[in-house]
């Protein structure tokens, strides 16, 4: 029997790595530009990498279905 069937393929204990993801593509605006008094800037994020991440998160869900559809039942 080889070795690599008695482990997981991909196995996600905690959900955490989701926001990870998606906090990585965050864009945050430039330190050294001034904004208006009062003026919030949206929340942005940096396209290529948001997509990434959805694709990084489809592979992680179809490797843990019930664990992904826990986390959608619950919303």
């Amino acid at each position: 029997m080889p070795l690599f069937l008695d482990y997981p393929a991909l196995e996600i204990k905690s959900l955490d790595m989701v926001k990870l993801l998606l906090a990585v593509s965050t864009y945050h605006h430039p330190d050294n530009i001034t904004l208006p008094r009062g003026y919030e800037p949206p929340h942005l994020a940096i396209s290529p990498m948001y997509w990434k991440a959805w694709l990084l998160m489809l592979i992680m869900a179809a490797y843990n279905p019930t664990k992904f559809g826990n986390l959608t039942s619950k919303t």
